[in-house]
């Protein structure tokens, strides 16, 4: 009775491994422009990723959870090759992967270097990412 104890107790120390942990990441995209906005991501070709409209003073919030220990894997917008944004249903300005200043943005929204990083720890990840007001008069 002893052995089949111990057997049991180590099958659920072995079943509790790093493989059942969970690694969550939170992107929050905030629109600080003082204009309201809609982005609409692209694929490289040319399909519709997604499409969102933040009004001045809100955010949008991508949340990603994935079993395991895999640091952070998600970010929405890898697979996009630009963002085009328009502000007040008028102005536009693009966002590259590449970040091509000659015709887009300053910096990007597809670089998660341009994000704040609010959050690192191995399992938790959360990144901001502001539109502001330089994005606007960027725009025309």
């Amino acid at each position: 009775m002893k052995k089949i104890i111990l057997f049991i107790v180590i099958i659920n120390l072995i079943s509790c491994t790093k493989g059942d942990m969970e690694t969550t990441t939170d992107l929050i995209i905030e629109n600080n422009s003082g204009h309201s906005l809609e982005y609409t991501v692209y694929s490289n070709n040319g399909t519709i990723i997604d499409s969102q409209a933040i009004e001045n003073n809100n955010q949008k919030k991508y949340k990603y959870t994935d079993k395991g220990d895999m640091g952070l894997n998600f970010f929405p917008f890898k697979s996009a090759d630009s963002v085009v944004v328009i502000f007040d249903g008028t102005y536009s300005i693009t966002h590259y992967k590449h970040n091509n200043i000659q015709n887009g943005s300053q910096r990007t929204i597809l670089d998660l270097n341009n994000w704040n990083k609010l959050k690192d720890d191995n399992r938790y990840f959360k990144y901001r990412y502001i539109f502001t007001e330089n994005e606007f008069n960027e725009a025309n």
